[in-house]
């Protein structure tokens, strides 16, 4: 049985002749007691609008981190997905540039050995031009011979230093390519 304010009322105490008991005492205890039981039953009831209240909040907490984990692992795999689209297509446009690069080192060595083979053809052809009228002996070389022969090294050297120039700024052509990369 709930104690309530009608529980309380209803009880009652029958006065007995010759029994030592004051109704008037007895009444105030019971009037005491019931403002206790009711002030108990006030405090419980706000306790209850309290725990509600509580539950409620904690509720919608729960239901905010549940919706704040949820945006955040979409953003995190979103985040994700686009490093991985800029990664492939950084990776993409790095190997059409190396083979870019490529392609010119390749036309330029292959046009600078065609210059050199084109210079050698030169210097041999001036070389025998040069021979052919000034021949001596068999164990001398004449002034002429010495000159073409001199003519054909600077010629040689000229190609050679070219050839290495262009070596050279290809390879570094490529090493910035690769570092810019």
């Amino acid at each position: 049985m709930a104690i309530t304010k009608e529980y309380l009322d209803s009880i009652r105490f029958d006065i007995a002749k010759q029994k030592y008991y004051n109704a008037g005492k007895v009444d105030a205890k019971l009037d005491e007691l019931k403002q206790e039981v009711m002030t108990l039953i006030e405090e419980n009831e706000k306790l209850r609008r309290a725990a509600a209240d509580v539950k409620s909040a904690k509720d919608e907490i729960g239901d905010a981190v549940i919706n704040a984990q949820a945006q955040a692992k979409a953003t995190v795999e979103q985040a994700e997905a686009q490093a991985a689209q800029l990664l492939s297509k950084a990776k993409a446009d790095a190997d059409a540039m190396t083979a870019e690069a490529k392609e010119k080192a390749d036309k330029i060595l292959t046009d600078a050995k065609f210059q050199a083979s084109l210079l050698l053809e030169q210097a041999k052809g001036s070389a025998e031009k040069l021979a052919a009228p000034a021949q001596t002996g068999a164990y001398g070389f004449s002034l002429r011979q010495l000159e073409a022969i001199d003519k054909i090294n600077k010629q040689l050297d000229e190609l050679n230093v070219t050839h290495a120039t262009q070596i050279f700024r290809l390879k570094q052509a490529m090493m910035k390519m690769a570092t810019e990369k």
